[in-house]
């Protein structure tokens, strides 16, 4: 509030709504939860919250809905780390696009528009970035309270490097290729039927 108080004339208040990293909580639910619906009515209620967190601010809440909906659909049945940091990336995309069109479409007969556009367009890429940043450091906490595994941990345990992949590649190669041919079918039949090709792979 402070600093809106000795930059208000330069630094739009709306900046840092747009700059926080609200998408992350539709990220998290994303990787958590299986089921889109539940994922969906998760974020138009917390986009609804944050709205009235904020005195109802309607531009607000459409950019934390559709952004947060953005954030959930990238990370949804990733199959590698990069796939969250590349969901923040589309997140920001999408945040700033939106936020884009609304500013000229609420400013356009005041002379404001390059003023906000300047300030909070890469605000809300930056918002987007932020959230996946946030989603990495948080997920494995959440992990560790629910015991709950997700995508992100099953990608740790498909990776060849595991110790435990490392000592049966040395005292049971055949073992070891079979697993990885296991795997690799599990893997086929599973995107075949609709299942999760990642979880059979690991388990293979």
């Amino acid at each position: 509030a402070s600093f809106v108080n000795k930059f208000g004339e330069l630094v739009p208040s709306t900046v840092f709504l747009y700059a926080a990293p609200f998408a992350a909580g539709p990220m998290l639910a994303g990787l958590l939860i299986t089921a889109g619906e539940v994922v969906w009515v998760f974020t138009i209620f917390l986009s609804v919250v944050l709205g009235i967190m904020v005195e109802m601010n309607f531009s607000f809440i459409v950019v934390a809905m559709v952004g947060g909906i953005a954030a959930a659909r990238g990370v949804f049945g990733c199959e590698k780390r990069n796939d969250i940091y590349i969901a923040g990336l589309r997140t920001g995309l999408v945040n700033a696009i939106l936020i884009a069109v609304l500013i000229t479409m609420d400013n356009q007969y005041t002379g404001q528009v390059l003023h906000q556009l300047a300030w909070n367009v890469p605000a809300g890429f930056v918002g987007g970035v932020f959230s996946s940043m946030f989603a990495m450091m948080t997920i494995p906490i959440l992990e560790s309270l629910f015991n709950y595994t997700t995508d992100v941990k099953l990608l740790e345990l498909s990776n060849l490097n595991h110790p435990l992949m490392k000592q049966m590649m040395v005292k049971a190669p055949g073992t070891y290729h079979h697993s990885l041919a296991v795997g690799t079918m599990a893997e086929e039949a599973a995107g075949t039927i609709g299942a999760s090709p990642l979880l059979a792979k690991v388990m293979g």
